[in-house]
C-alpha cells in the first residue's frame, strides 16, 4: 500500500505562489481546498494566518498591484525573490 502524504500547508502555499501571481487569502483557499478536502485546518482564517506568517519570515510580500481586478480591500500576497529560492529548496 502506497500512502500519498499531503505537503505541509505552508509549503503548499509557497509552491502555489511560485507562479508569481498575486493572490488574496480567498484565492489561495479556492486553489488549495480541493487538495486538503475534508480537513478542518483548511479555512479562510487559518490560511490568512499562514499567509501572514510567511510574510513575516520574508517568503511572501504584500502588493497593491494595479493590474489586478481586486475591487475589495483584501490583501494581495506575492512570493518574494528570497521566498522563491527557499520554497524551491524544499520541493
Amino acid at each position: 500500500m502506497k500512502i500519498k502524504m499531503k505537503p505541509p500547508m505552508r509549503l503548499a502555499i509557497g509552491e502555489l505562489m511560485l507562479d508569481a501571481k498575486a493572490r488574496t487569502a480567498k484565492d489561495v483557499y479556492d486553489e488549495l481546498a480541493p487538495l486538503y478536502s475534508g480537513e478542518k485546518q483548511v479555512n479562510l482564517t487559518n490560511l490568512e494566518n499562514h499567509l501572514q506568517s510567511l510574510r513575516a519570515v520574508g517568503i511572501l510580500a504584500v502588493t497593491d498591484s494595479d493590474d489586478m481586478q481586486n475591487t475589495n480591500a483584501d490583501t494581495l500576497y506575492v512570493i518574494s525573490v528570497d521566498g522563491e529560492r527557499r520554497v524551491k529548496k524544499y520541493l
